[in-house]
């Protein structure tokens, strides 16, 4: 079963920029984009300023508020501060904008108590409320966060679990995926709750919307699914290795390692990457992390380097019972082509034969003293008798 946890932080775009410049915090602070108030601090709050607010109603409130035009540079930073608090916890994480973003949940076996731990963390590292919403795809999990009335929000733990329940009740505005003129005519002809466009006969939705009723009535019963993307950190490359039940002895714990490093290798080898750093995860039993973290001085590329970097990184083991394995190549390059051998895998004739053939090429295009076979050099008088003393009277 999918578990989606989408999460909007609330203020992130004052609060950076009052960090940056504590004299913003003393007067009404708004950030807009596109004509459109996008955060606002308390004191803008105070004096009714909301999100969504056109730009030029908001000014005409607020003569003397800080208005500043988004950018995303300056939000960068903080963006990564949160962020990085969810890879902790997942790997299969997409960021929406600055503020918001989904994480994939699925592999987890409690994902509802891990999601609530998130939540925590992240309110203890910005200080900001997060506002947060579960569900088994992308969009019903955003959705779940946008809801206000408390009907919806006492079923929204729920929302991977029974999606057209939750959606039932909502108006059928907040159907998002279905085109928005679709949503419209959809409540012209009394269609007022997602529920009720669940009910409606695929026959009727296809002479009224043609190619796109199956989509409509996919959407409005939940079974309408997006991915989430691993897209943070960039660059990187991430496998899990899950236990049934927890486990505590090494044999078992090196085999996983085993596991681990096979598969990032296959994925290192897929995408001619390499890496230097890698970050272990170690899930315990209640929802209890522990990291490990090391750059090493030669990249990590095949099996071989993997395990032994694994087996480098988890020495000395845990000593408590673990119940999955999370591992992360960071920083990942496209791998640097050494050639190990001149003439491959072939049978010692072949390997001769082209030999002789470069040999003689390079003698004929530059010369016969360009290159010169080992058999050809011949050593000065002194060393040859001085061999030849050493062989007679094993002297040295």
């Amino acid at each position: 079963m999918h578990y989606f946890l989408f999460l909007r932080l609330s203020g992130f775009y004052a609060k950076a920029l009052e960090q940056a410049d504590s004299r913003l915090s003393a007067k009404p602070l708004v950030v807009h984009r596109n004509k459109r108030v996008i955060d606002v601090n308390r004191i803008a709050q105070r004096r009714q300023i909301y999100l969504g607010m056109l730009l030029a109603e908001a000014k005409a409130i607020l003569q003397e508020a800080s208005f500043i035009a988004w950018e995303e540079e300056p939000f960068r930073d903080a963006q990564m501060q949160w962020l990085d608090v969810c890879t902790d916890y997942s790997d299969v994480i997409e960021p929406d904008e600055q503020h918001s973003a989904w994480v994939d949940l699925s592999l987890h076996p409690d994902p509802a108590s891990l999601s609530q731990q998130i939540v925590l963390r992240i309110r203890d590292v910005t200080g900001l409320q997060v506002i947060h919403g579960s569900g088994s795809s992308k969009w019903i999990a955003a959705l779940a966060s946008r809801v206000s009335h408390a009907k919806a929000q006492s079923r929204q733990r729920d929302t991977a679990v029974k999606a057209i329940d939750f959606l039932a009740t909502l108006k059928t505005r907040f159907l998002t995926p279905v085109d928005p003129e679709h949503r419209a005519r959809l409540e012209f002809l009394g269609y007022m709750t997602i529920g009720e466009v669940a009910t409606i006969p695929l026959s009727i939705l296809q002479s009224q919307f043609g190619d796109a009723a199956t989509h409509i009535m996919m959407c409005a019963r939940g079974g309408y699914f997006e991915p989430v993307e691993a897209l943070y950190p960039p660059n990187s490359i991430s496998e899990r290795v899950p236990f049934e039940g927890s486990v505590d002895d090494l044999q078992t714990l090196d085999l996983a390692l085993r596991e681990l490093a096979l598969a990032l290798s296959r994925r290192l080898s897929k995408e001619d990457k390499q890496g230097k750093e890698l970050v272990v995860y170690i899930e315990f039993e209640g929802c209890r992390f522990a990291t490990w973290k090391r750059k090493f001085t030669k990249p990590i590329q095949n099996y071989a380097s993997a395990l032994s970097s694994l087996r480098l990184l988890l020495t000395p083991p845990p000593e408590e019972p673990i119940m999955a394995i999370r591992a992360r190549i960071e920083n990942v390059t496209e791998s640097k082509r050494v050639q190990q051998e001149l003439t491959g895998r072939t049978t010692s004739v072949d390997r001769e034969c082209g030999v002789m053939a470069a040999f003689q090429h390079v003698r004929t295009v530059f010369g016969d003293t360009a290159i010169i076979a080992g058999g050809e050099i011949v050593e000065p008088r002194r060393k040859q008798v001085l061999r030849v003393w050493k062989d007679a009277t094993g002297w040295t």
